[in-house]
């Protein structure tokens, strides 16, 4: 029996379909007939025909809102499109939609298009050469999808284009000059793609770029000292690619530069002083290059300067001593001293954590980690804390080499690295032993590496006491008490090895929980930022009663066979629903700090 034909799903008065008979007397097996759909009359909308093609293209049926899509309504009533008064689509925004399939060439009929926004999705195939028919078009948003081939040259073409954003895709091949040639765009986002070969040098003397975003891809360059054309340009990103040769003193001519990253290449060469003309610099990243020489006295006429990086370079003499005293500086772990001070001491490791360095683990990486041994050590012996039974290891390579680790089992755990900006990405621990997991986006994060590792040995030594107490088949503690601890726990014993203020780094956590709030009830199972932020702030809550000190007997003191609401009640002598609710409390009067004892008394204050 031939298989039904499908009924229409269109629902648009203009579309018809027409359906081919069913095939009766031939014995080859029959095939379902396909819709087709017929011409649309002349009172159809102009731009009716490009936007179906969408629709079908990238699998309407499925996304997140198709509200209104295929339907008799206006067309600036069909979700995410905007047109003119005279009915013409002018903006077609659809991000985070969940969009999937290609990009149709039809798109190229949209005459009155501005605004082209298909980002976070999963579209694949490449991006249609007819795009460069939209004379009128601004703004061209597709980043976040799979998008691969070649970057059509037209683009660069598009008159009236302002804004390009096609970074987090697959695209490769060579970046065309059309696009940097272009005296319309102020933002070009081609970053984390795999382009190859140079950068041309044909840059506009009347560009209008802001913004130039190419990092994260597998561009051989040397940076042209044409680049001080772009007299406009605020960001310059070229990170993580394999550029060579000396950072040209022409980028001190770029007057409203604020950002300039560069790091993860291959510079050489001495830093020029000319950066020092950048007054409006607020981000220097230069980490992990052959930079040589000194570092510039003159960098620290940057009074706007907020964020620097110079770790994992060839540099020799000393770091004047003003820049460690920029917002958020990694000066102290370069591989030189700091003028004026004296060298800092080795740092001795206790017994029961050693250090397993990857082959291509940077030099700054493993002094982060050090510190951040050291420093949750000394505090642990501070407020009692007891020491693991096993032997905590602490692995530290780079993403490629804890990945080759981890298919060699020798992580003993599961890859859930995630890509984050400015900061080290941090792995789970089992069974008494850590390997930490970290994959370096920036160079900058050493700060949040000195974190994460001792994050990472509280877990080690959570599991230890569990596996000391045969309590593994019953352990079944919320999210909120195991992240809540051991973020708690390492921001406060890293702070008090650095001199930082215990109540500004639990003012700090309470601020991060204030902004991403969720009831503990919920994060006794799931996982997520606010399982660390919020469960620091419950346990900073629980801890300034019962005392840091008391919190390990939530472990040490239970039972085989008792639930973790039990032992909670038992030990810290406040049931979990009555905790729960106090917190809520504590969330609602805006996370009020008292002082943070070793130890504490359990019987909690009338409320």
């Amino acid at each position: 029996t031939p298989a039904p034909s499908p009924t229409p799903t269109a629902a648009v008065p203009w579309v018809r379909t027409t359906r081919t008979p069913t095939p009766t007397l031939t014995p080859r097996p029959t095939r379902t007939p396909t819709p087709t759909p017929t011409p649309l009359p002349a009172d159809a909308p102009l731009d009716l025909a490009p936007l179906i093609a969408l629709y079908n293209a990238t699998d309407g049926t499925y996304w997140e809102n198709n509200e209104n899509w295929l339907s008799d309504k206006p067309l600036n009533e069909w979700f995410g499109v905007t047109t003119n008064d005279d009915g013409r689509v002018t903006e077609i925004d659809l991000r985070r939609n969940r969009l999937s399939g290609h990009i149709p060439t039809e798109l190229s009929q949209l005459e009155g298009l501005q605004r082209l926004v298909l980002s976070w999705g999963r579209l694949s195939g490449e991006i249609p050469t007819e795009i460069g028919l939209l004379s009128n078009l601004t703004h061209l948003e597709l980043h976040e999808n799979r998008l691969t081939g070649p970057l059509p040259v037209q683009l660069g073409l598009l008159p009236n284009l302002i804004h390009l954003d096609l970074h987090g895709n697959r695209l490769s091949g060579e970046i065309p000059s059309s696009l940097v040639s272009s005296t319309t765009l102020d933002h070009l986002n081609l970053s984390d793609n795999r382009f190859s070969g140079g950068i041309p040098r044909e840059f506009a003397v009347d560009s209008q770029l802001e913004t130039l975003d190419l990092s994260d891809n597998r561009l051989t360059f040397e940076i042209p000292y044409e680049i001080e054309r772009l007299r406009h340009l605020e960001h310059l990103r070229l990170s993580q690619n394999h550029i060579t040769g000396e950072i040209p003193p022409s980028i001190g001519k770029l007057e409203v530069l604020r950002e300039l990253e560069l790091q993860h290449n291959r510079l050489t060469g001495e830093i020029p002083n000319e950066l020092s003309d950048l007054r409006q610099l607020h981000t220097l990243h230069l980490d992990d290059n052959d930079l040589i020489g000194t570092v510039p006295q003159s960098l620290t006429s940057l009074d706007a300067l907020q964020w620097l990086g110079i770790v994992d370079n060839k540099f020799s003499g000393c770091v004047p001593r003003a820049l460690r005293e920029i917002e958020y500086s990694n000066v102290e772990y370069a591989n030189i001293g700091i003028c004026g001070e004296p060298p800092r001491a080795d740092v001795v490791l206790p017994d029961y954590i050693e250090m397993a360095i990857g082959d291509a683990a940077l030099p700054s990486q493993v002094i982060a980690s050090q510190w951040g041994v050291q420093w949750l050590a000394d505090f642990m012996d501070k407020i009692g804390w007891p020491k693991p039974i096993n032997k905590i290891t602490v692995y530290v390579d780079d993403f490629d080499g804890l990945v080759r680790a981890w298919s060699n089992e020798q992580l003993g755990c599961d890859l859930d690295c995630a890509r984050a900006d400015l900061q080290w990405i941090g792995g789970t621990a089992a069974r008494g032993s850590t390997f930490n997991r970290l994959f370096q986006i920036s160079a900058f994060g050493l700060d949040e590496q000195v974190n994460v590792v001792a994050h990472e040995i509280i877990h080690a030594i959570q599991y230890d006491l569990v596996d000391r107490l045969r309590l593994s088949e019953t352990h079944q503690d919320p999210e909120w008490w195991i992240e809540g601890v051991a973020t708690l726990v390492a921001d406060i014993a890293v702070a008090d090895g650095s001199g930082e203020s215990l109540d500004e780094a639990r003012r700090r956590l309470a601020r991060t929980a204030q902004g991403n709030y969720v009831s503990l009830s919920t994060l006794e199972e799931e996982r997520g930022p606010c399982a660390h932020h919020c469960g620091a702030a419950a346990v900073d809550l629980l801890a300034m009663q019962v005392g840091l000190r008391k919190l390990t007997e939530f472990y040490t003191e239970r039972t085989d066979g008792e639930t973790w609401q039990e032992t909670f009640e038992r030990v810290f002598n406040i049931s979990v629903p009555d905790f729960y609710e106090l917190f809520d409390e504590h969330h609602r009067n805006g996370y009020p700090l008292r002082e943070l004892p070793i130890l504490g008394d359990t019987n909690w204050p009338a409320r």
